[in-house]
């Protein structure tokens, strides 16, 4: 099997400013000049944060697809949790932009900490095994997950 080249919009969280004083104009024009940014040839990417749209269907492109397994687990007790299909944005993508609102959401008002997160990440497209890695806390090693779809 050839190997997949991984492209991400994780890059641009830095070229994304998050200042007031910024214009809509100038706001859109970011926008749009991020989400021409797609690769040309066959290599599979994540869909692009800024063209995203949670309800439609990517069957018919060619993304990479994993799924997320989470669970909220305080003191050996499930509290919360579920699996999230067929994602097709960047890990850390998804991770700021769907699951810690949700697990912020789980644990709001609750009086315990955050000890680790562990991730469970299957790729959809290829018979590869699942990705489990434990990180501290909330400080999970994006650049590491992101390697991992690459090989």
């Amino acid at each position: 099997m050839d190997p997949i080249e991984v492209i991400d919009d994780d890059a641009s969280d830095s070229h994304v400013s998050d200042a007031s004083s910024d214009s809509e104009a100038s706001e859109f024009a970011t926008l749009a000049q991020r989400s021409q940014l797609r690769p040309a040839g066959s290599a599979l990417t994540f869909v692009p944060y800024a063209d995203w749209e949670p309800e439609r269907s990517y069957n018919s492109e060619p993304t990479i697809r994993y799924n997320v397994e989470w669970k909220l687990f305080v003191k050996n007790r499930g509290q919360a949790g579920e699996s999230e299909l067929d994602v097709v944005i960047s890990p850390r993508k998804f991770w700021k932009h769907v699951l810690r609102p949700k697990l912020t959401d789980a644990s709001a008002n609750k009086p315990w900490k955050e000890e680790k997160t562990k991730l469970v990440l299957s790729v959809t497209d290829r018979k590869t095994g699942h990705i489990t890695k434990q990180f501290p806390e909330l400080d999970v090693d994006w650049p590491f997950v992101t390697k991992q779809f690459r090989e």
